[in-house]
């Protein structure tokens, strides 16, 4: 029934319940009523074996980056975004099984519900092969390629503000400027604006000279 899914995946079952419960959303399993799990659960276990898998292959594999850097590569590499991504190629949404109303309401494409069936898959297959099966399939469905530049969660606020930690005695300072408003949209327009831009930085090194960074008002 699911030998196709199963090529993807490169694994095959050896307990094809655990891939089903895997594939079973929470909106089939209370219309069906019949006693049956969702894969929530799985899902649950399935999030934290991807991450310490991802975590211990930039470990070992990017061994001069950072914490900072490894954690936002890891973000990058296990968000929702990436493993929606992976179910795409596994054109998991066919086999998902969902109540009525997911169903019409676009489930089998919905980001969030395919991301949440590859974690619960991967939890099925700990379970039913043990660590290296898991292992094995995100390997080849998350490691492929470890990204080597900044991640596609990087920001210079953040890797300013790690610049100025990595020496004490050195200061940060971020200053913004609202004009005078007369009304709570113009103040909710001002608001928003400066969450678009750092109007001014000023740091302090450990002598005490200032240096002042200018960003553009379109960051």
């Amino acid at each position: 029934m699911y030998e196709e899914l199963e090529r993807g995946l490169g694994y095959h079952f050896q307990n094809q319940a655990l891939l089903e419960n895997a594939l079973t959303h929470s909106s089939y399993a209370n219309e069906r009523r019949d006693g049956r799990s969702s894969n929530e659960r799985l899902e649950f276990l399935g999030d934290s074996i991807v991450g310490f898998v991802v975590a211990d292959a930039l470990y070992r594999s990017l061994p001069d980056r950072p914490e900072g850097d490894l954690t936002r590569i890891r973000a990058d590499l296990v968000c929702e975004r990436s493993l929606a991504k992976a179910a795409a190629g596994l054109r998991l949404g066919e086999f998902l099984l969902l109540g009525h109303g997911e169903e019409q309401g676009g489930g089998r494409h919905r980001d969030s519900i395919v991301a949440d069936a590859v974690e619960s898959i991967l939890a099925a297959a700990y379970l039913d092969g043990g660590f290296a099966a898991a292992k094995g399939i995100i390997e080849r469905l998350i490691l492929q390629e470890i990204p080597t530049g900044h991640p596609g969660n990087f920001d210079c606020k953040t890797m300013l503000q790690e610049l100025v930690q990595r020496e004490k005695d050195q200061i940060i300072r971020y200053t913004g400027y609202l004009k005078q408003i007369d009304a709570p949209e113009e103040y909710l327009e001002q608001v928003q604006n400066l969450q678009k831009s750092v109007a001014d930085l000023t740091t302090k090194t450990k002598d005490l000279k200032p240096f002042r960074f200018h960003l553009p008002n379109s960051l």
